[in-house]
């Protein structure tokens, strides 16, 4: 850690010095806590931790090893510069540390009874500092643990002078107070203006909710109507049906405010929920019947326990879960229960039919088909068997492609043995989601012996991208011609990417005129941004028909914005009258914005109707 320049020290004490001359009330008692501190500090060289039962709950180690015990005996007496420069000696914080703990707080401690006032003006001045960070904190919150009235002086002082950082102790001060009384500092707490101290309010709901709860409800009950009061009426509920889950209900069901008796109810029953889920639901239905309605809302706090007992079902039985879900018309949580249920019923295949019975609308099963996932990885082969003697429909056939998905990924080659002994719909079906586990497969032929035999129609993305940029392409691209052309086009763009003369050649060969005219156009897509001269070059080599009518429009397409004037061309052999006078006319234009002598003398000389040439010349 940096330690400060001399200047930057002297000037920095003599700001706080300042400070309490500026608050003369407050100045004078803090002045008086100080000198009270130093002459303490001098009875209690001897021990680092005696008489501070406090240090425990900040985490101080059982046993104390002697670099902590060292810093705290040789600063007595020390002044800023020993302090700074010990400070810079610390090892990195770590939290998880017992040894680097008890040094930190050494110091902390030591120059907290030395001169504490004059540590803060160090810690204040240096609050930019990153690594200062951490010591701050903790010499802030040991200052008003030791010396709660003097850190309590000094932080009024810091506020009436209007200090920049008023805020430095007032935190530590405020938890302090509360730990060492808590009646008073709950006594003193506002019934208005609730947001500036909303915090200590919090933190002390939380502190009497475990022990007192009662006080607790009682400081809510005086309370006026705000977000404070419910936020902190659920935090009661929650804490106080941990421990004595009776009384907290009893107390839910008398909160005046209706809606924040919903909301302790519902926190009440929430926490039900982790260790009597019976109770809990019938605790929720009784909400229910009091009128409260879960809603999805922005505006917090809001209902929940519908969401813990969906959760704590769904671990458990998730066809009860949907049932429930259901029954208490939340059908709109089905994804949810999806979620929560994740990775639990391979264990289970009895648990599974009872989920997959309890769905029993179809646009339920429809809306779950995308989202559901499940861990086949524990036992894949028989859940694969499971969902293959299910009813096909969008979901079972999402289930049955999600267990191939991950049973490829165990053992590939059991896998597809099992598809090939299926019957045929489902064999394909599974078949095109393991086609497309690409990474199991050790050549194209291997990948397309399978499909073939498994009869695979639908082929996926996964494996149109792989196969397109391999060398044995043409395997796949001869399987996919002879009637399963649907991933084709896709297949040649990203063969056409890659070799785009070799995907031309191979498309000439293909004697179905149709599917070649399909293929000029990712073929010609993806030639022209590589080489448009080579590409028109071979459009230009097409026969008259339909293939060559594709490869013009699409060239005239590709054209339109890098080069006009070869559009211009392309599209005036089109053959469709449409088309040909609208690509003509977007080419004409471009190229006259660009070019304008040079594209009217084109037009002149072009051999196009009359009528045609007419409305080009207009069209500019």
């Amino acid at each position: 850690m940096s330690a400060m320049s001399e200047s930057t020290r002297k000037g920095s004490g003599l700001r706080v010095v300042g400070l309490a001359v500026v608050c003369f009330g407050a100045g004078l008692v803090v002045g008086m806590g100080w000198y009270r501190g130093r002459d303490e500090s001098r009875k209690d060289a001897g021990g680092l931790f005696s008489g501070r039962p406090w240090l425990s709950a900040m985490g101080a180690p059982a046993v104390v090893d002697e670099g902590a015990q060292g810093i705290y005996a040789r600063l007595v007496g020390a002044g800023r510069e020993d302090f700074v420069r010990e400070l810079g000696r610390l090892p990195e914080w770590d939290g998880s540390s017992p040894t680097v703990r008890a040094k930190w707080m050494a110091l902390a401690i030591r120059w907290v009874l030395e001169d504490a006032e004059d540590g803060a003006g160090f810690l204040m001045e240096q609050r930019e500092d990153a690594k200062l960070k951490p010591f701050a904190k903790l010499f802030r919150d040991v200052w008003a643990k030791q010396d709660l009235a003097g850190a309590s002086a000094f932080s009024e002082g810091l506020v009436a002078s209007g200090h920049e950082v008023s805020w430095w102790m007032k935190g530590s001060c405020e938890a302090a107070q509360r730990e060492a009384d808590p009646d008073g500092f709950l006594r003193g707490l506002p019934t208005e203006d609730y947001y500036e101290r909303r915090n200590e309010i919090a933190a002390s709901i939380a502190r009497f909710a475990t022990t007192e709860p009662g006080k607790a409800a009682a400081f809510l009950a005086e309370m006026g109507d705000c977000q404070e009061r419910r936020t902190s009426v659920v935090e009661l509920g929650h804490k106080w049906a941990r421990h004595d889950p009776a009384a907290a209900r009893s107390w839910a069901l008398g909160v005046a405010d209706e809606w924040e008796r919903y909301l302790a109810f519902d926190a009440v029953i929430s926490e039900l929920a982790k260790s009597d889920l019976p109770a809990a639901m019938a605790s929720y239905r009784e909400l229910i019947e009091m009128g409260a309605e879960p809603v999805i809302t922005n505006v917090v706090p809001t209902l929940e326990s519908h969401e813990k007992i969906a959760a704590a079902l769904a671990r458990k039985n998730p066809g009860e879960a949907l049932q429930w879900v259901n029954a208490m018309g939340l059908a709109w949580m089905s994804d949810f229960v999806l979620t929560e249920m994740d990775g639990l019923l391979p264990n289970d295949p009895a648990a599974f039919r009872s989920f997959l019975e309890a769905m029993e609308l179809e646009e339920t099963r429809l809306e779950m088909a995308e989202s559901f996932r499940v861990d086949f990885n524990a036992d894949p082969a028989t859940l694969f068997g499971e969902m293959v003697n299910l009813p096909r429909d969008a979901f079972t056939t999402a289930l049955l492609r999600e267990s191939v998905r991950q049973w490829m990924a165990v053992d590939a080659g059991a896998t597809r043995r099992a598809i090939l002994a299926l019957p045929e719909g489902p064999r394909a079906e599974a078949g095109a989601e393991a086609l497309e586990q690409t990474g199991r497969f050790k050549s194209t032929e291997e990948a397309i012996t399978f499909a073939r035999e498994a009869g695979v129609t639908a082929i996926g993305e996964e494996f149109t991208d792989w196969v397109g940029v391999r060398d044995d392409v043409r395997v796949a691209a001869d399987y996919l011609a002879s009637g399963r052309s649907d991933a084709l086009p896709a297949i040649m763009a990203r063969w056409a990417s890659r070799s785009p003369a070799e995907a031309a050649a191979w498309s000439a060969t293909l004697p179905d005129e149709a599917l070649r005219a399909r293929l000029v156009e990712p073929l010609v897509n993806e030639w022209v941004g590589k080489d448009s001269l080579a590409a028109s070059e071979w459009v230009a080599s097409l026969d008259a028909g339909p293939v060559r009518e594709a490869g013009a429009n699409r060239l005239a397409r590709a054209l339109l914005q890098v080069e006009p004037a070869s559009a211009f061309a392309w599209a005036l052999t089109l053959g469709d009258r449409d088309e040909r006078a609208w690509l003509a006319r977007d080419a004409y234009r471009n190229w006259h914005r660009r070019a304008p002598v040079d594209a009217t003398g084109a037009l002149g000389a072009a051999e196009i109707p009359p009528e045609l040439r007419e409305s080009l010349r207009s069209s500019p």
